[in-house]
């Protein structure tokens, strides 16, 4: 098994230069190689889903992380003398770009939610002095922050350009897609239409009201999930010091989980087990920011 095991080693370390490294000639077949070597490993689905939530993951980013997996449980594997640790790193290609991606996302998506309401609430104090969506975009947008600060130049662009205020919006809910900004957008282009009055304009005041209320909510909730991570942080070693105690019990000189093949495999579920439920707890403690 080792003979197999050091010829499968650097086997992966020339496939992984190959891609990183950058190529002076033979161009085209490096792309090609590169091409071939990230849709085995899904890279494709993996960039769609990060380009649709608008998170940058390119491919030798995934494929780096991908190897280095591999590679992290071939070093476990030699070091202890565990072949099943290979399982390990399999698991650990497969679930770790999914799970940056999906952190990535969710963080991006909080971003939003906590800074829109701020921008908002300055365009809205605009629109008192300057009754148009584009003139009241070019007084606010410079001093508008975070990561919405670009939706909004990207509009003011759009409607500079000859964009009509409902197309700037459909694309702006596009970015977006909070149900409080459809709302939002709903009466700025309703008072753009009408006229922006007192009503209109305390209207689109309570709309960015609400958004931050939500956010306090949001900010409870995230409290008590990190409480909830902690916890498992807390079971998760309280379980692992069983095998640990067992582990300095000799029988006839020997470790029960390092040098028996029932021990090895247990060690090596027990891992695998630990790994899945603290990267999937995030999903299951955390709210769904996609659907508010």
């Amino acid at each position: 098994m080792s003979v197999y095991l050091y010829a499968i080693l650097p086997v992966i370390w020339i496939i992984a230069l190959n891609v990183a490294l950058p190529k002076i000639e033979n161009t085209n077949i490096y792309k090609k190689k590169s091409e071939k070597l990230s849709g085995f490993l899904g890279y494709q689905k993996i960039h769609k889903d990060a380009a649709d939530a608008g998170v940058q993951l390119n491919k030798k980013e995934f494929i780096l992380i991908t190897l280095g997996s591999i590679a992290i449980g071939i070093i476990i594997t030699i070091v202890l003398k565990n072949y099943f640790f290979l399982a390990v790193g399999m698991t650990l290609s497969y679930m770790l770009p999914r799970y940056f991606v999906s952190k990535l996302k969710r963080n991006r998506r909080q971003k939003i939610l906590f800074e829109l309401p701020g921008n908002l609430k300055l365009l809205t104090s605009k629109l008192i002095d300057f009754p148009s969506v584009q003139s009241a975009l070019e007084q606010s947008v410079n001093d508008m922050h975070g990561e919405t600060k670009t939706f909004f130049e990207e509009m003011l662009a759009d409607l500079k350009t000859g964009f009509s205020v409902e197309s700037a919006l459909i694309e702006m809910k596009r970015k977006t897609c909070i149900k409080r900004f459809d709302d939002f957008a709903e009466k700025l282009l309703m008072a753009d239409e009408q006229g922006f009055h007192d009503r209109s304009i305390h209207s689109l005041k309570e709309t960015g009201r609400d958004m931050t209320a939500d956010n306090l909510v949001l900010k409870e909730m995230q409290i008590k999930a990190k409480k909830d991570m902690r916890n498992l942080y807390i079971v998760t070693i309280l379980s692992w010091a069983m095998p640990t105690v067992l582990s300095s019990v000799n029988t006839n000189n020997s470790n029960v989980f390092l040098d028996t093949q029932y021990g090895q495999i247990y060690i090596v579920f027990f891992v695998l087990v630990t790994l899945y439920s603290i990267i999937k707890a995030e999903d299951f403690v955390s709210l769904n920011l996609d659907e508010i």
